[in-house]
């Protein structure tokens, strides 16, 4: 498919906006959707999903401004995230927002095919503008407006309609999924989660879902003694630095080493990484055994240092560690959701 239009609003009505976000599952996974869009009723808005030619849309609305609509974009993006999560499904959608194009005035309809179509079943005799379907969009429902969708490759398209617009309503009905979306970094990490199930490679799913563990971190200092070291460390070197000609190498080497020496004075990754997991099990011991979790914790770590410093490494025991990341990085991102968004004391 080259291009692919369609009546992209309702076209009637008062003024009013809606937040649309189109999206992809992961190759692999199915989301049965009907032909026709099904909606449902969350407090006081309408959350539908449609089906296009190589997308999916999910619209929520309708908001009295074009402000509060671009607000509920960030909602949706964080249902959807919270949906991966729970169905193990790989998610992606649009980031990118671009407004609709509006005309000067209306565009009477053409009397030839597709728009001939569009005009029989929605009777428009006119179109006032178009969007692009790729992108999210605070859209003026109010306006007929023509919806364009570009090519792609196609994506295999089993997961239920319903039960999918049940886990979007679920995380809709969270007292604060906002807090969700000002988390930059909890976010970050289950965009890179839902994003290992595009990845085709072990190597890469599992470098992918370390990553996502590695995003979620808070920085976290050495204890009182070791900063006391680091801190005689870093002085002799700035000393020794200074001892030299500002232009000369030596400067410039052990300027670099003092860099490095006061990078020292935050936790290795690997003992931050294990340490938050288990500060997090001992607030939900359903995640499993702590002292298991964070010894599987310090192999994938290891395996992953490995495998980007040498490039290759031992296939049996990635997947070992994929096995064990694939269900463990998904569970720890969704309780992490629940107790952010306010749905988990």
């Amino acid at each position: 498919m080259l291009f692919a239009f369609s009546a992209g609003s309702v076209g009637t009505g008062p003024d009013r906006f809606v937040a649309s976000v189109p999206f992809v599952v992961a190759p692999g996974a199915t989301l049965n959707t009907p032909v026709d869009p099904v909606s449902r009723s969350v407090n006081d808005s309408s959350l539908t999903l449609e089906r296009l030619q190589l997308l999916y849309s999910l619209t929520l609305g309708p908001f009295a401004t074009e402000r509060e609509a671009l607000s509920g974009l960030d909602t949706v993006g964080a249902a959807l995230l919270w949906a991966s999560l729970v169905l193990g499904v790989g998610v992606q959608y649009a980031k990118e927002r671009k407004p609709a194009t509006l005309f000067d005035a209306p565009q009477p309809v053409a009397d030839s095919e597709p728009m001939r179509f569009i005009r029989n079943v929605r009777g428009w005799e006119a179109t006032d503008g178009h969007y692009e379907a790729e992108h999210a969009i605070a859209r003026p429902d109010h306006k007929r407006l023509i919806r364009w969708e570009m090519g792609r490759a196609t994506i295999t398209v089993g997961i239920d309609s319903d039960n999918f617009l049940r886990c979007l309503e679920q995380a809709l009905s969270f007292p604060n999924i906002r807090a969700v979306v000002a988390n930059d970094k909890l976010r970050l990490a289950i965009e890179l989660c839902a994003g290992y199930r595009f990845e085709l490679s072990k190597n890469a799913q599992f470098i992918a879902l370390v990553t996502a563990l590695e995003a979620i971190l808070p920085e976290a200092d050495v204890s009182p003694a070791a900063m006391t070291v680091i801190d005689q460390a870093a002085e002799l070197t700035r000393k020794t630095r200074d001892q030299q000609p500002r232009q000369s190498e030596q400067w410039t080497e052990l300027n670099r080493l003092l860099s490095r020496v006061s990078q020292l004075k935050h936790e290795a990754i690997g003992t931050s990484m294990r340490r938050f997991a288990e500060s997090v099990i001992l607030r939900n011991p359903e995640l499993g055994d702590a002292t298991m979790v964070t010894s599987s914790l310090r192999e994938a770590y290891s395996t992953r240092s490995r495998l980007l410093h040498d490039g290759i490494i031992d296939q049996a025991a990635i997947g070992t560690q994929l096995g064990f990341l694939r269900d463990f990085v998904p569970r720890l991102l969704r309780v992490l959701f629940e107790e952010a968004s306010g749905a988990r004391p």
